[in-house]
């Protein structure tokens, strides 16, 4: 078999090699580019030769162009060791929001877009074009642009700022949250040494001396709670993990209070059905009524699935002399699964992980 023709891959890889300065000026950079293009498409159609091809394509493109860059520069707060960076990253985020509520509720640029709108049946569109005209005036009306310029308008606008600012002060207190919990390392009994090695977890002082510190990532989270063969250990670390970072709770509700008062001021009754609109299901009604249906059908499997489960775990409390109080528990539940798994299916997680 000839493989020639792939080995070249039709574009390269994303480079994260970005720094703090780096990634501002570029993004900086690509606000410029794509405020010039809107720009020009303001000074050289009108709404009588708006379309889609001269309208939104060039937008989409530019859009697309830049994409890559936005999510390589966002990746950075997740994952660099680099503090400087992780910041530059999250101001990265927070002036591109603003950027993209500004070009967003663009008065001049909505009315091209409406008036393409308008023609779209008679502009010989394919399925694919006439789907993004549509989702593009959807969007922009729920941006607030069928508002009639003032107060209304203006408070829109500044209430996504708000809720953009805050988000990003939220998510900041998460991703640089280094809180965990100690447990002395026979606490961690059965989980393997391949997801959390105890020997190289931080070592407690103190009030702490002779325990370990397991974090709230992700590659400690699900682990313990699937491994962990004391229950005490996995109840004592799943109330700490959803009682992590109090601080935020004021901030959500503050976003509630913004997205809600958003919602309603283009008209819609609350924030669900403003993000409901442009999806699948439409109306908060529609989600209910399926929620309702999957509910009547699997309820009595769920019914079976605890049932067998907490057998699971009573034989496991009886063979490790364990108190056992007739209840299933929702930091039992990975742990048993994955006992289940082991018993009914032969599924041995750790030996799958070394494939």
């Amino acid at each position: 078999m000839d493989n020639g023709k792939f080995i070249k891959p039709p574009q390269p890889p994303p480079l994260f090699n970005g720094t703090a300065e780096s990634i501002l000026a570029t993004i900086k950079s690509d606000f410029v580019r794509h405020r010039a293009i809107l720009d020009k498409i303001v000074a050289t159609v009108t709404p009588a030769t708006a379309t889609f091809q001269s309208v939104l394509q060039p937008i989409l493109l530019s859009e697309n162009a830049t994409d890559t860059r936005k999510w390589v520069n966002g990746f950075y707060q997740l994952a660099s060791p680099d503090a400087a960076l992780r910041d530059a990253s999250r101001e990265a985020e927070e002036l591109i929001d603003e950027f993209d509520i500004e070009c967003n509720t663009r008065e001049d640029l909505f009315a091209l877009i409406d008036a393409a709108y308008a023609t779209r049946h008679s502009q010989g569109l394919d399925g694919e074009s006439l789907h993004l005209l549509e989702k593009e005036w959807r969007r922009n009306v729920r941006n607030g642009l069928l508002l009639p310029p003032g107060p209304g308008r203006d408070r829109f606008k500044a209430a996504q700022k708000e809720i953009s600012h805050i988000c990003l002060a939220a998510q900041k207190v998460l991703d640089e949250d280094t809180d965990g919990v100690w447990f002395a390392p026979e606490e961690l009994e059965g989980v393997p040494e391949d997801d959390i090695e105890v020997d190289a977890l931080e070592k407690g002082t103190g009030e702490y001396e002779g325990k370990v510190k397991v974090t709230f990532k992700y590659d400690h989270l699900v682990p313990l709670y699937k491994h962990a063969i004391h229950e005490a250990t996995r109840r004592t670390y799943m109330i700490a993990v959803v009682n992590r970072a109090n601080k935020n709770a004021p901030l959500f509700q503050k976003i509630i209070e913004l997205r809600d008062e958003a919602a309603r001021l283009v008209g819609f009754k609350s924030h669900a059905a403003f993000k409901i609109s442009s999806r699948m299901a439409k109306t908060p009604e529609t989600v209910y009524s399926m929620l309702q249906n999957i509910k009547e059908l699997t309820e009595e499997g769920i019914k079976q699935d605890i049932a067998t489960l907490l057998e699971y775990k009573k034989k496991d409390c009886e063979e490790r002399g364990a108190p056992f109080d007739g209840k299933l528990y929702f930091w039992d539940k990975l742990f048993y699964s994955r006992v289940r798994r082991s018993k009914e299916f032969n599924v041995d997680e750790v030996a799958v992980s070394h494939l």
